[in-house]
């Protein structure tokens, strides 16, 4: 069992006692590459069906935890080579290894299987009020993924790479999704 904390990092229980990947205190942010786990605030975790664990730390980025350490991707600016990690909330691992997760400034980011590649797609202008926060993310049938936030529910076609129609007061619901699951019938 892998325990999320508000201030204290990451544990994992192994059935007989807590292992800690409490954060060390630092001054500065932590470079990419492989650490002891960077963050404190855990927003979110995702196992990766592979025996790993991705944790997405507030504003501390987002890191992968494989064969023992962590691969930390730190937020980093705006524009070109930037990775939009901040605030993120994970939600959906493919089997090809590509990741999908939510963050609160910059909309759905996809991690390509390389590890590397970050795709973002915005919310389109006709979709949003100007509030960009996405909250949840989980998979929908076949090629879907459903998307919560501050402008209700939306729905994203990862095969064509866009968002597909917004649900929100006139759907019959209301705004500030912040959660989303399927039941056992996948819907």
């Amino acid at each position: 069992v892998w325990i999320g904390t508000t201030y204290h990092g990451v544990y994992r229980y192994d059935g007989r006692r807590f292992h800690s990947y409490e954060s060390p205190a630092s001054i500065g942010p932590v470079p990419a590459g492989r650490h002891a786990f960077t963050g404190s605030q855990v927003n979110s975790l995702l196992p990766d069906g592979r025996g790993g664990m991705w944790v997405a730390a507030r504003a501390y980025g987002i890191d992968h935890y494989t064969d023992g350490a962590f691969q930390h991707y730190p937020p980093r600016g705006a524009g070109a080579g930037s990775w939009p990690t901040n605030n993120a909330v994970l939600g959906v691992y493919q089997p090809d290894g590509s990741l999908w997760f939510v963050t609160e400034f910059h909309g759905l980011v996809h991690l390509g299987n390389d590890g590397e590649t970050f795709t973002v797609h915005a919310v389109p202008p006709e979709m949003s009020s100007g509030a960009p926060a996405l909250q949840c993310i989980t998979a929908g049938d076949r090629n879907t993924l459903w998307i919560g936030g501050a402008d209700g529910l939306l729905e994203f076609d990862t095969h064509s790479q866009q968002f597909v129609r917004r649900y929100g007061r006139a759907a019959g619901i209301g705004d500030a999704v912040v959660s989303i699951v399927r039941d056992r019938s996948g819907r």
